[in-house]
């Protein structure tokens, strides 16, 4: 009997401490994933400052010696994926990296990442006008293949692949349908007409960018 009392107790022990085992295990993955993210996201972010500021001295130093006089920013460019050897990307998260002319003295081209940029209004709005020229090419693509009307296209953006979505007018846009939860993984919507894209809005939760042919760029991302 006294063998058996100590098997029956040890046995409860047992499962006590696999049940305390299970517990911790549980505790730990439930916050080891949110920590790892979070790691995750602060080293994607120092390695992109540390690759932008060697792309930023790099464009300065050539700015100084011939400035960059392309209106399409591809000396620019150049300079910035030169700053990319044995890199596969300037951001570590996949960011899209845009050139920006500000104007000023001390800096008057600057490279952004799309990701990282502390100024969320630019990033609305260098992230809209790049998603609305890839709709613009694909939209011709779609009508040169005998589709004149395409309902949904994708575009890619900071690494990822985004639905556009067709609307039935501008006024629909307008209404801000582009907010509704339900439309989780759209970046745009969009309307056409015979010339091509004749409204855009730009999907973003926070800052507004949208366009029309008639009225150009709008939203709280651009200047009154």
């Amino acid at each position: 009997m006294r063998i058996l009392n100590k098997l029956r107790g040890r046995s409860g022990l047992n499962r006590l401490a696999a049940i305390l085992l299970v517990f911790v295990l549980a505790l730990l993955a439930l916050f080891s994933v949110p920590l790892y993210r979070w790691f995750r996201a602060r080293a994607d972010a120092y390695g992109c400052s540390l690759a932008l500021k060697k792309a930023q001295d790099m464009l300065d130093e050539a700015y100084m010696l011939k400035g960059f006089q392309d209106s399409d920013d591809s000396e620019a460019r150049a300079v910035v994926d030169r700053s990319l050897v044995g890199r596969d990307a300037l951001c570590p998260a996949g960011g899209d990296y845009y050139i920006v002319r500000s104007g000023g003295r001390e800096q008057p081209v600057t490279v952004v990442c799309g990701i990282h940029d502390g100024d969320a209004r630019l990033r609305t709005r260098l992230a809209a006008d790049n998603v609305l020229e890839q709709l613009r090419a694909e939209v011709q693509r779609q009508r040169d293949m005998g589709n004149p009307d395409p309902e949904q296209l994708t575009v890619t953006l900071n690494g990822a692949e985004l639905t556009a979505l067709a609307a039935e007018s501008g006024r629909e846009l307008a209404r801000g349908t582009y907010y509704t939860p339900e439309y989780e993984g759209t970046v745009a919507f969009y309307t056409l007409d015979k010339q091509g894209v004749s409204h855009f809005a730009f999907a973003d939760p926070d800052h507004s960018a949208n366009w029309s042919r008639r009225l150009g760029w709008s939203g709280d991302s651009y200047p009154a």
